[in-house]
Protein backbone atom coordinates (compact mmCIF):
# COMPACT_ATOMS: atom_id res chain seq x y z
CA UNK A 1 0.00 0.00 0.00
CA UNK A 2 2.84 2.81 0.77
CA UNK A 3 4.64 1.26 -2.34
CA UNK A 4 1.05 2.29 -4.35
CA UNK A 5 0.94 5.79 -3.27
CA UNK A 6 4.47 6.45 -2.99
CA UNK A 7 4.28 5.67 -7.13
CA UNK A 8 0.99 7.67 -6.97
CA UNK A 9 2.14 10.66 -5.65
CA UNK A 10 3.21 13.81 -7.38
CA UNK A 11 6.65 14.53 -6.13
CA UNK A 12 7.76 10.96 -7.53
CA UNK A 13 6.58 11.83 -11.34
CA UNK A 14 7.74 15.25 -10.73
CA UNK A 15 11.56 13.83 -10.03
CA UNK A 16 11.58 11.42 -12.72
CA UNK A 17 10.65 14.12 -15.04
CA UNK A 18 13.58 16.17 -14.03
CA UNK A 19 15.99 13.67 -13.85
CA UNK A 20 14.85 12.37 -17.51
CA UNK A 21 15.38 16.25 -18.55
CA UNK A 22 19.01 15.76 -17.23
CA UNK A 23 19.77 12.85 -19.02
CA UNK A 24 18.38 14.26 -22.41
CA UNK A 25 20.40 17.57 -21.72
CA UNK A 26 23.69 16.04 -20.90
CA UNK A 27 23.40 13.69 -24.38
CA UNK A 28 22.14 16.72 -26.57
CA UNK A 29 25.38 18.78 -25.01
CA UNK A 30 27.81 15.62 -25.45
CA UNK A 31 26.47 15.08 -29.16
CA UNK A 32 26.97 18.99 -29.64
CA UNK A 33 30.51 18.55 -28.38
CA UNK A 34 31.16 15.71 -30.77
CA UNK A 35 30.45 18.10 -33.73
CA UNK A 36 32.06 20.72 -32.83
CA UNK A 37 35.08 18.33 -32.60
CA UNK A 38 34.56 16.50 -35.61
CA UNK A 39 33.90 19.82 -37.80
CA UNK A 40 37.24 20.79 -36.23
CA UNK A 41 38.94 17.75 -37.35
CA UNK A 42 37.40 18.02 -41.05
CA UNK A 43 38.79 21.76 -41.23
CA UNK A 44 42.16 20.47 -39.82
CA UNK A 45 42.00 17.67 -42.24
CA UNK A 46 40.98 20.21 -45.02
CA UNK A 47 44.17 22.16 -44.09
CA UNK A 48 46.77 19.15 -43.98
CA UNK A 49 45.71 18.13 -47.13
CA UNK A 50 46.39 21.72 -48.61
CA UNK A 51 49.32 21.66 -47.38
CA UNK A 52 50.32 18.14 -48.70
CA UNK A 53 49.50 19.66 -51.79
CA UNK A 54 51.20 22.44 -52.06
CA UNK A 55 54.30 20.40 -51.17
CA UNK A 56 53.97 17.94 -54.13
CA UNK A 57 53.76 20.88 -56.22
CA UNK A 58 57.08 22.72 -54.51
CA UNK A 59 58.80 19.30 -54.92
CA UNK A 60 57.47 18.70 -59.04
CA UNK A 61 59.25 22.46 -59.58
CA UNK A 62 62.32 21.44 -57.67
CA UNK A 63 62.21 17.99 -59.83
CA UNK A 64 61.80 19.71 -62.91
CA UNK A 65 64.42 22.54 -62.16
CA UNK A 66 67.17 19.51 -60.99
CA UNK A 67 66.59 18.18 -64.35
CA UNK A 68 67.21 20.98 -66.03
CA UNK A 69 70.14 21.87 -64.08
CA UNK A 70 71.65 18.37 -65.02
CA UNK A 71 71.24 18.90 -68.71
CA UNK A 72 72.61 21.97 -68.71
CA UNK A 73 75.85 20.18 -66.54
CA UNK A 74 76.01 17.95 -69.33
CA UNK A 75 75.92 20.02 -72.60
CA UNK A 76 78.25 22.07 -70.30
CA UNK A 77 80.43 18.79 -70.09
CA UNK A 78 79.78 17.77 -74.07
CA UNK A 79 81.20 21.59 -74.81
CA UNK A 80 84.80 21.18 -72.62
CA UNK A 81 85.12 17.70 -74.33
CA UNK A 82 84.50 19.01 -77.01
CA UNK A 83 86.77 22.28 -76.27
CA UNK A 84 89.80 19.52 -75.23
CA UNK A 85 89.76 17.76 -78.44
CA UNK A 86 90.44 20.98 -80.25
CA UNK A 87 92.73 21.97 -78.28
CA UNK A 88 94.74 18.62 -78.69
CA UNK A 89 94.12 19.06 -82.57
CA UNK A 90 95.75 22.22 -82.09
CA UNK A 91 98.76 21.30 -80.05
CA UNK A 92 99.47 18.62 -82.46
CA UNK A 93 99.06 20.66 -85.59
CA UNK A 94 101.37 23.33 -83.92
CA UNK A 95 104.27 20.81 -82.95
CA UNK A 96 103.90 19.46 -86.72
CA UNK A 97 104.30 22.68 -87.79
CA UNK A 98 107.19 23.61 -85.32
CA UNK A 99 108.97 20.43 -86.33
CA UNK A 100 108.51 21.00 -89.92
CA UNK A 101 110.24 24.38 -89.06
CA UNK A 102 112.88 23.01 -87.79
CA UNK A 103 113.50 20.66 -90.39
CA UNK A 104 113.37 23.68 -92.48
CA UNK A 105 116.05 25.43 -90.77
CA UNK A 106 118.49 22.64 -90.37
CA UNK A 107 118.28 21.90 -94.12
CA UNK A 108 120.51 23.31 -96.38
CA UNK A 109 119.26 25.65 -99.45
CA UNK A 110 118.06 22.93 -102.39
CA UNK A 111 119.71 23.48 -105.73
CA UNK A 112 118.74 22.20 -109.10
CA UNK A 113 120.95 20.79 -111.43
CA UNK A 114 120.86 21.07 -115.32
CA UNK A 115 123.35 20.29 -118.08
CA UNK A 116 125.04 23.32 -120.32
CA UNK A 117 124.81 22.01 -124.02
CA UNK A 118 126.59 25.11 -125.13
CA UNK A 119 129.39 23.61 -123.04
CA UNK A 120 132.06 21.17 -124.33
CA UNK A 121 130.69 17.43 -122.80
CA UNK A 122 128.04 18.85 -121.29
CA UNK A 123 129.88 19.87 -118.24
CA UNK A 124 127.36 20.03 -115.07
CA UNK A 125 126.78 23.27 -113.39
CA UNK A 126 125.02 24.06 -109.94
CA UNK A 127 122.81 26.95 -109.72
CA UNK A 128 121.30 27.35 -106.16
CA UNK A 129 117.77 28.33 -105.41
CA UNK A 130 117.09 32.13 -103.35
CA UNK A 131 118.14 32.14 -99.90
CA UNK A 132 115.76 31.76 -97.43
CA UNK A 133 114.79 34.91 -95.58
CA UNK A 134 117.11 35.65 -92.74
CA UNK A 135 116.50 35.94 -89.19
CA UNK A 136 114.72 39.63 -87.98
CA UNK A 137 115.85 40.21 -83.98
CA UNK A 138 113.44 43.42 -83.98
CA UNK A 139 111.45 42.12 -87.15
CA UNK A 140 110.85 42.46 -90.37
CA UNK A 141 111.81 45.97 -91.55
CA UNK A 142 112.08 46.63 -87.84
CA UNK A 143 115.54 48.40 -86.00
CA UNK A 144 115.78 49.13 -82.42
CA UNK A 145 116.44 53.21 -81.16
CA UNK A 146 118.36 53.43 -77.94
CA UNK A 147 117.85 56.96 -76.47
CA UNK A 148 120.38 57.85 -74.00
CA UNK A 149 122.11 61.30 -72.33
CA UNK A 150 125.24 62.16 -71.28
CA UNK A 151 124.21 65.17 -70.03
CA UNK A 152 124.72 65.40 -66.17
CA UNK A 153 122.57 68.53 -65.20
CA UNK A 154 119.09 69.21 -66.37
CA UNK A 155 117.14 66.10 -63.48
CA UNK A 156 114.35 64.29 -65.47
CA UNK A 157 114.29 64.29 -68.98
CA UNK A 158 111.14 63.37 -70.76
CA UNK A 159 111.42 62.06 -74.78
CA UNK A 160 109.19 62.10 -77.65
CA UNK A 161 109.50 59.61 -81.03
CA UNK A 162 107.39 60.70 -83.48
CA UNK A 163 105.02 62.65 -81.79
CA UNK A 164 104.76 60.09 -79.39
CA UNK A 165 105.27 59.81 -75.37
CA UNK A 166 108.26 57.22 -75.30
CA UNK A 167 109.31 57.69 -71.31
CA UNK A 168 111.77 59.54 -68.91
CA UNK A 169 115.38 59.36 -68.12
CA UNK A 170 116.35 60.38 -64.41
CA UNK A 171 120.55 59.21 -64.83
CA UNK A 172 123.32 59.89 -67.57
CA UNK A 173 125.40 57.51 -69.16
CA UNK A 174 129.35 57.61 -68.82
CA UNK A 175 130.17 54.42 -71.12
CA UNK A 176 129.39 52.75 -73.77
CA UNK A 177 125.88 52.55 -74.83
CA UNK A 178 123.73 49.33 -75.90
CA UNK A 179 120.03 48.51 -76.67
CA UNK A 180 119.84 46.67 -73.26
CA UNK A 181 121.64 49.42 -71.17
CA UNK A 182 119.82 50.43 -67.55
CA UNK A 183 118.55 53.90 -67.92
CA UNK A 184 117.96 54.50 -71.22
CA UNK A 185 114.84 54.27 -73.77
CA UNK A 186 115.11 51.36 -75.98
CA UNK A 187 112.28 51.13 -78.63
CA UNK A 188 111.82 49.01 -81.40
CA UNK A 189 110.74 51.16 -84.45
CA UNK A 190 110.54 50.88 -88.28
CA UNK A 191 113.60 51.43 -89.96
CA UNK A 192 113.82 54.65 -91.89
CA UNK A 193 114.21 58.35 -90.60
CA UNK A 194 112.48 59.33 -87.02
CA UNK A 195 111.84 62.71 -85.60
CA UNK A 196 113.16 62.67 -81.69
CA UNK A 197 112.25 66.22 -79.11
CA UNK A 198 113.27 65.70 -75.63
CA UNK A 199 112.63 68.10 -72.46
CA UNK A 200 114.32 67.93 -68.84
CA UNK A 201 113.46 70.11 -66.10
CA UNK A 202 115.81 72.89 -66.05
CA UNK A 203 113.98 74.15 -69.53
CA UNK A 204 116.39 72.71 -72.14
CA UNK A 205 115.04 70.78 -75.11
CA UNK A 206 116.01 68.68 -77.99
CA UNK A 207 114.47 68.17 -81.22
CA UNK A 208 116.30 66.38 -84.29
CA UNK A 209 116.32 63.28 -86.19
CA UNK A 210 118.08 60.00 -86.48
CA UNK A 211 117.89 57.22 -89.17
CA UNK A 212 117.76 53.56 -88.35
CA UNK A 213 118.81 50.96 -89.82
CA UNK A 214 116.77 47.28 -90.51
CA UNK A 215 117.81 44.54 -87.94
CA UNK A 216 120.39 47.36 -86.01
CA UNK A 217 120.55 48.67 -82.97
CA UNK A 218 121.04 52.22 -83.13
CA UNK A 219 122.30 54.64 -80.29
CA UNK A 220 121.55 58.32 -80.27
CA UNK A 221 122.76 60.36 -77.68
CA UNK A 222 120.83 63.64 -76.16
CA UNK A 223 124.29 65.88 -75.19
CA UNK A 224 124.58 69.40 -73.48
CA UNK A 225 124.49 72.01 -75.07
CA UNK A 226 126.30 75.12 -74.03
Amino acid sequence: MKTSKFLSSPGFWIAIIILMAAILFLYGRSIGNNKTELAETRIALKNITATLDELSTQKKGQDILISKLNETISDQKNTLSKYEILIDSINKIARTLGSKASLMMAKPAAKTVYQDTSAPKYIEKIVYQEKPEPFHPYGKGMGNLAIYTTCKTGGILKVWIDGDFAGTMNKYQTGAVNCTTIGIISKQVLSGKHHIKARDESGKSWETYTTVKEDSCQPFDLRCRN
